[in-house]
């Protein structure tokens, strides 16, 4: 490796390293006021919908802005400049279509997804407000192995670092604020419909699941749920509403 690369190469390491230490600071700052903001339980359901979107956005992302970025270089080194912009050309193009995808089911689709890969349905709102976080990061990501193919670590660190930063202010303001706006709980279309066909048609639970065409554990776990907020609603004041 020559001299002036090795240089390049120990300044953009330098810099990560930098940016890595500051996002630890900040994620510290975030995580310790957010749960005492949001209580054991709160903190909870939150942990829960951000382990789905942790396993989606590494679906949608997984190696390919490291590939972009290698690539990018390549073409970059060898003067190849059409070659490079069609290669961002299709990575943006794959990864705002992931994005997109994963982001439609978790807005479609966030009560089955809380219920059936964490089992806690408390999380629904959760789900459904981390959805466009996955295309965006999609987007962010193209743009990241594109800039890092080029050796510039800069925009990347300080991209990262405000990303944080951003998080921890609008994150603990808006906890703030929706915790002093009353408290509701969300219930689901599938939720109403468990307590319409068991509490108010009479149906047993074969026959809901059966009529919702899931199975019976499904229906019981809906059913539940549904049931657990309406007691709540009821016992705590809280307010019910759809999503």
């Amino acid at each position: 490796m020559s001299e002036p690369k090795k240089q390049n190469y120990l300044h953009g390491a330098a810099i990560l390293a930098a940016g890595v230490v500051i996002m630890k600071i900040l994620g510290a700052i975030y995580k310790i006021p957010l749960r005492n903001i949001l209580g054991d339980a709160g903190y909870g359901y939150f942990n829960a919908a951000y382990s789905i979107y942790n396993v989606l956005l590494t679906i949608s992302t997984a190696g390919l802005p490291v590939a972009l970025s290698r690539m990018i270089s390549a073409s970059s080194t060898l003067g190849r400049y059409n070659q490079v912009r069609r290669t961002f050309r299709v990575a943006y193009i794959t990864l705002a279509v992931l994005g997109a995808l994963l982001s439609a089911l978790m807005l479609l689709f966030p009560s089955e997804m809380a219920i059936i890969l964490v089992h806690t349905p408390e999380s629904t709102q959760s789900v459904f407000a981390l959805a466009p976080a996955v295309l965006l990061v999609c987007i962010t990501s193209a743009y990241r192995g594109y800039i890092q193919g080029h050796a510039d670590m800069r925009p990347t660190t300080v991209g990262q670092v405000l990303e944080v930063l951003v998080k921890v202010i609008v994150g603990l303001t808006l906890a703030e604020w929706l915790l002093h706006t009353g408290e509701s709980v969300p219930m689901a279309v599938d939720e109403y419909e468990a307590i319409r066909l068991i509490d108010l048609e009479g149906l047993t639970q074969e026959e809901a699941a059966e009529q919702m065409q899931v199975g019976r554990s499904t229906v019981q776990a809906i059913y539940n749920s549904a049931r657990h907020k309406l007691a709540l609603c009821l016992v705590v004041t809280v307010n019910i509403v759809g999503v």
